[in-house]
């Protein structure tokens, strides 16, 4: 009966973590679907630039979660720089 109760609650807790994670929601540049490597192979040019598209990538990604995609946020990435 106790590896039952146990096994009940280590569902509720992979639930749970599972939840968590695709509700949780980008509050820095690292939480980013993309990175400074990936605009440069997108083209942007490095250096400060790479940092200020980043900055207005995560502004979109703050009012709007779900911008935050590789294909979504390199689009854009482009039309920034």
């Amino acid at each position: 009966r106790r590896a039952m109760q146990s096994a009940g609650l280590l569902g509720l807790a992979t639930v749970a973590g599972v939840l968590v994670t695709d509700l949780a929601e980008p509050l820095a540049r690292g939480d980013l679907a993309v990175s400074g490597a990936d605009l440069a192979e997108a083209g942007i040019p490095p250096g400060p630039a790479v940092g200020r598209v980043l900055e207005a990538l995560l502004g979109l990604v703050l009012e709007d979660p779900g911008l935050n995609r590789r294909d979504v946020l390199l689009a854009r990435a482009r039309e920034l720089s």
